[in-house]
């Protein structure tokens, strides 16, 4: 008799976890039906009748026998029919069907979301992740999976519940934190119940929910703009400190710092944090966006780094060698300005749009001093932001005594910059950048930066 009552349990539990799921016409019924049975619901939102993926999903997908029995757990299914063209009052039928759902909530159709019993919305799948879920199978597996945690959701509710009216603060903070690493959207007035919780913030978890992403960002740069960076950096600090944000809000945190460092000219500090936001999280699109504004605004003017568009990008050429130990002597001068020199090797580009300028002439150049000699690897040179056109023959030389020049390059047209790799580095002490051309000419340059080692 034991042994029959087991196996009239086990058939009765196998049933229970394939049972079909409950349909229901609307979404005002599905709400209804599933606070009643305390089930979680689906809701399929299309325009089948407008809308060519949203009718295949439909019949293919969520309509088919294959995905009602592959669902494990219960759930009310339920969906939400986009219409146009209605009349007035045809519309408001139809709006009445889907009273409380909130039409914000989808950004494109057709879309798959899953409510807990309380109406809370607990997972929207669309666009890219509802193109993964296009088997029966497939969606099915995904939905059980939430319906699992929307289960452990309801448990934790209730316990939550029970720890507060016993006063238990360290049980309620410990199943707050569960409920928040649920990885579902959050519990509305989650914050409010952490803060009463947890004043201290011990969990961190109230840092975490409060971070307000880019829009921290446009804070700060709100603060930069109202000559308030002092106290934009401060605050920053404060949040660094607080050790209580995951790497994709660190990022973000220390890509303010760096744009808050660059207004305060501390332009070395501001490059190593535009580095570490991009070192923290390096595969997220935000990471990848503030290192190429880093590299922009600070890695370029401290010449510490190259524009993401060029050949020179990612790859490891040695030191700057021009940087802090090099200087250089001009063909002719009768135009040009001493004040925009350093800029040739150092430091922002010159506004003026060039670093120096020779006269016209023929074989106008530039004689770079290493002041040793050194392994050149590669070159970057930029060219002036206008008249590029007459840099058309950029040549670069290099001599050991300045009395026998070897030609180890040469430009094929005229470019807004030059990214020279050498196949065979060259020892040398001097480099010589000039016009090869027949007919006189001015050379004016931006930049020049020659990588390698030195001795």
């Amino acid at each position: 008799m034991r042994t029959l009552f087991i196996s009239i349990a086990l058939v009765v539990s196998v049933m229970a976890a394939t049972a079909a799921p409950d349909v229901a016409p609307h979404f005002v019924d599905a709400a209804a039906q599933a606070k009643a049975k305390n089930l979680p619901y689906a809701v399929y939102v299309h325009g089948s009748s407008w809308h060519r993926a949203s009718q295949i999903f439909a019949e293919q997908v969520w309509q088919s026998t294959d995905f009602h029995q592959a669902l494990q757990n219960p759930v009310v299914l339920t969906n939400i029919h986009i219409k146009q063209h209605l009349d007035k009052e045809a519309a408001e039928k139809e709006a009445a069907s889907y009273k409380g759902w909130d039409a914000n909530t989808v950004r494109s159709y057709p879309a798959v979301q899953i409510y807990g019993p309380d109406g809370h919305l607990l997972k929207s799948y669309f666009g890219r992740e509802l193109r993964i879920l296009t088997t029966p199978s497939a969606l099915a597996s995904h939905i059980d999976h939430i319906t699992n945690l929307s289960n452990k959701r309801t448990s934790l509710l209730t316990r939550i519940a029970e720890a507060r009216q016993n006063k238990d603060t360290p049980k309620e903070i410990n199943l707050l934190t569960q409920l928040v690493e649920l990885p579902l959207n959050n519990e509305p007035k989650i914050i409010d119940a952490l803060k009463q919780a947890d004043p201290e913030d011990t969990s961190g978890w109230q840092a975490r929910l409060s971070f307000q992403n880019w829009e921290f960002v446009r804070h700060i740069t709100g603060l930069i703009n109202d000559q308030k960076a002092g106290e934009a950096l401060q605050l920053i600090d404060a949040m660094l400190d607080s050790k209580r944000h995951p790497p994709s809000q660190l990022c973000l945190i220390l890509g303010a710092k760096g744009k808050t460092l660059v207004a305060l000219e501390r332009l070395p500090e501001a490059w190593q944090a535009f580095q570490q936001a991009y070192q923290i999280d390096p595969e997220s699109p935000d990471s990848k966006a503030i290192l190429r504004y880093g590299i922009r605004v600070a890695g370029i003017p401290l010449r510490e780094a190259v524009p993401t568009d060029s050949l020179l990008f990612g790859k490891d050429p040695g030191d700057n060698l021009t940087r802090d130990h090099a200087d250089f002597t001009m063909s002719s001068a009768a135009s040009d300005d001493t004040k925009n020199h350093a800029s040739l090797f150092k430091g922002p580009y010159a506004t003026s749009g060039f670093a120096f300028h020779t006269d016209a002439e023929k074989d106008a150049h530039i004689i770079v001093d290493l002041k040793a000699a050194c392994t050149v690897k590669a070159l970057r040179i930029t060219n002036r932001n206008s008249n590029i056109e007459r840099a058309a023959t950029l040549t670069v030389w290099v001599s050991t005594d300045q009395k026998i020049w070897q030609k180890i390059w040469s430009a094929r047209k005229a470019e807004t910059a030059w990214d020279i790799i050498l196949d065979n580095p060259v020892t040398t002490h001097y480099v010589k950048v000039g016009l090869d051309s027949p007919t006189p000419e001015h050379l004016h340059l931006q930049a020049v930066d020659i990588y390698g080692q030195r001795p």
